[in-house]
């Protein structure tokens, strides 16, 4: 505030001394031309006649150019010296038309040499000589750098030459600088008067001004303190903001009080993420000191490794709802799990001014749900055991079978029939077995971004010969589809395990459609496989997807499981579904791009 106002103070007073300064100068400067101007008009007064009437009167009329020039200057010469006396520190003198000289030149003690030169065709004398009207010039002549005041000598309507009167510029400068000077120094004077006038005022000012700025600081934190000890102006503002923090008080006291009573968790934050409120549910259950992280961001504040990417960040910065939301939440060393909600908060004139997130402790109940969720995976896991020991159990015990009975029989031919079968049932078992250990520990994808087209192509090309004819396909592939970042060979697997059993629901002849289509909006590739087999029956739809079941009777029931834990590792959607005229489809959402799920919190 100090420097404002002594910018605003001492910024007219310079404007002021530098308009007072250039008309100064100016004033000078035409003061200047003035006096030479006056002694260019004496000097044309005193010549009286012409040129030619002095040499006419010498005698010399016919004379040759020297010679005149001398004679002039004797006739001229003791008078432009007695100018240059009267005037110190000017030059004076005459020049010639017809003779294209200077013919005095005053003082003559100094400049005597300059006599009987001609001036240069750039000379502004040639000017003069030219259009017979006054001309003053500054710059470098015949004496040096110069203020030159030229007069043209007219007789008889003719321009016979021109008289002069010059002043070094340097001298002007100097008269200048002196003049710069003592204005300066009463300015400087001035503006030194009023700073240490404005010193004294604003250091009361001031004081007075940390008092309210630390009774506010005060107040921020505790609407109870009171700003005291300050007179006058500022006092009466003082009195004033104690009143209002009373109002303030007592307005907020039952808003507080309910926010204070809540059993839920409520954090603000304004629009650059600091936190500007923490009802007592938060500083309890992350046992935080208030005074530490009030006015400070909140992710810096709150989480430690300062990567936590939160929901109430992101409220902030779109204003994207949430609701409910489920996560776990690292906030001040605590590793609690929450049910969080969040939204934008504006003022009364609705004004963006923050976010606010609310959330309760649900780490128990999450425990709770996480045994729940242990014994229900052992309940399936003993299921599984259960169809993979059924699955086995059929092809182990033909191959006892015909081992028990080739032990009783002896003939060749007998063992060339039934080696075969024991061969096929060993593969059985172990065709289940790979496909079970692939369920429970899919191989690690290798993402490559693909031409899904191409690749649902060759996957038909591999399923002709169980076809047999019998299927005829249609293919409607969406043009220009962008490769879609996948695993080849096991989304190939699961193209196979989709066709494989659309073609085995095609009793005798059928049509197998497939769709490509590309999702902008949500930056997906869309797939359906329609086939116009049996179709599933409407109670088993929700079975489809469990490993071993199963409605064919060599199957193993862990085609469709696999599809499933392929599709959802790529992050991506499949659901089934039976059509009108009979058949099935099959759908599935691939995301173009494959990237780390982000975990929002």
């Amino acid at each position: 505030m100090i420097v404002m106002t002594i910018i605003f103070i001492t910024v007219p007073i310079l404007i002021f001394g530098y308009f007072t300064k250039l008309i100064a100068e100016e004033s000078l400067l035409n003061e200047k031309e003035k006096k030479l101007y006056g002694v260019t008009n004496i000097l044309d007064q005193y010549l009286q006649q012409d040129f030619n009437a002095i040499l006419k009167e010498k005698g010399a009329l016919h004379a040759n150019r020297q010679t005149k020039i001398k004679i002039l200057n004797e006739a001229l010469g003791h008078y432009t010296d007695s100018l240059a006396t009267a005037y110190p520190g000017i030059g004076v003198g005459y020049y010639v038309k017809d003779l294209q000289a200077i013919v005095t030149y005053g003082p003559s003690s100094e400049h005597s040499d300059k006599v009987g030169k001609a001036i240069e065709p750039a000379h502004p004398g040639n000017l003069v000589l030219k259009t017979g009207k006054d001309q003053i010039v500054v710059g470098k002549q015949v004496r040096g750098q110069i203020m030159n005041a030229m007069h043209p000598v007219i007789r008889n309507g003719e321009v016979i030459g021109y008289a002069w009167a010059n002043e070094l510029t340097m001298d002007i400068e100097n008269q200048l600088a002196k003049m710069d000077r003592i204005i300066y120094i009463c300015l400087g004077l001035g503006m030194l008067l009023i700073i240490v006038l404005l010193l004294k005022f604003w250091n009361k000012v001031l004081v007075d001004i940390e008092l309210v700025k630390q009774g506010l600081q005060k107040m921020k934190y505790n609407l109870n303190e009171r700003i005291v000890g300050i007179h006058g102006e500022i006092g009466e503002i003082a009195d004033e903001v104690n009143k209002m923090a009373e109002g303030i008080l007592n307005a907020r006291s039952l808003s507080e009080n309910v926010m204070d009573s809540m059993i839920d968790s409520v954090i603000t934050v304004d629009i650059n993420g600091n936190i500007t409120f923490m009802n007592k549910a938060v500083i309890n259950l992350l046992e935080v000191n208030l005074d530490e992280v009030i006015d400070k961001p909140y992710l810096k504040s709150m989480f430690n490794d300062g990567v936590f990417k939160s929901f109430l960040m992101k409220t902030l910065e779109t204003g994207a709802n949430y609701v409910g939301v489920e996560m776990e939440y690292p906030a001040n060393g605590k590793h609690l799990y929450i049910s969080s909600s969040s939204s934008r908060l504006f003022d009364s004139a609705g004004n963006f001014i923050g976010a606010v997130l609310t959330f309760k402790d649900i780490t128990e109940k999450k425990r709770l749900e996480q045994q729940v969720y242990r014994a229900d995976k052992l309940s399936a896991l003993g299921v599984m055991m259960a169809g993979v020991a059924h699955e086995i159990r059929n092809p182990l015990t033909a191959i006892k079978s015909l081992i028990q009975y080739l032990q009783e029989g002896n003939t060749e031919d007998e063992r060339k029939e039934f080696y075969p079968l024991i061969i096929k049932e060993v593969n059985r078992a172990n065709k289940i077995i790979e496909e079970l250990l692939y369920f429970a520990r899919p191989s690690d994808a290798h993402i490559l971004p693909v031409d899904v087209n191409q690749l649902i192509k060759e996957s038909i090309d591999f399923t002709k010969s169980l076809a047999k004819n019998k299927v005829k396909y249609h293919l409607k592939f969406e043009e220009n589809l962008p490769n879609i970042e996948i695993d080849p060979e096991q989304f190939k697997q699961v193209f196979l395990n989709i066709l494989f059993n659309s073609i085995q629901a095609i009793e005798n002849s059928g049509e197998i459609t497939i769709e490509s289509l590309l999702d902008t909006e949500q930056g997906m590739v869309v797939l359906h496989f329609t086939d116009t087999g049996c179709g599933i029956k409407e109670e088993n739809l929700d079975k489809i997807f469990d490993p071993f079941y199963t409605s064919k009777i060599e199957g193993t029931g862990l085609g469709l499981a696999v599809v499933q834990r392929i599709i959802t590792s790529h992050k991506g959607d499949v659901w089934l579904q039976n059509i009108q005229s009979g058949g099935v489809r099959v759908t599935i959402q691939i995301p173009i791009h494959f990237s780390k799920r982000e975990v929002m919190m």
